[in-house]
């Protein structure tokens, strides 16, 4: 995660045999901004989402082959809703997926 001189930085991780989901969990009046992501998984294409309680707010289709990793640092933060959790979750997989998220809480 690149440094940052403000909020309270997070780091949230998920693994899972059939999709990943990384989820911060939400906090009374504050608001998460995600800074960083990274997947793996061990199947041909895959459905990349961030959301924002449940709602997707950011989505990617990753076109690799079997066993890809992908990873993505955003120049301007993406934000989640005020007291929402944030998520990344990473589609279907044949027997094993990760997700990652980083980011700040203000």
């Amino acid at each position: 995660m690149r440094g940052q001189d403000f909020g309270t930085p997070f780091n949230a991780t998920g693994t899972g045999t059939t999709s990943a989901l990384a989820t911060q969990a939400a906090e009374t009046g504050k608001k998460h901004f995600i800074t960083d992501i990274s997947v793996g998984t061990d199947a041909q294409g895959q459905t990349i989402q961030i959301r924002d309680s449940g709602t997707v707010i950011w989505a990617l289709w990753m076109a690799g082959t079997s066993n890809s990793v992908f990873s993505r640092s955003f120049s301007t933060p993406i934000g989640g809703s005020l007291g929402s959790a944030v998520s990344l979750y990473v589609g279907t997989s044949t027997a094993v997926a990760y997700a990652n998220i980083s980011g700040y809480t203000l």
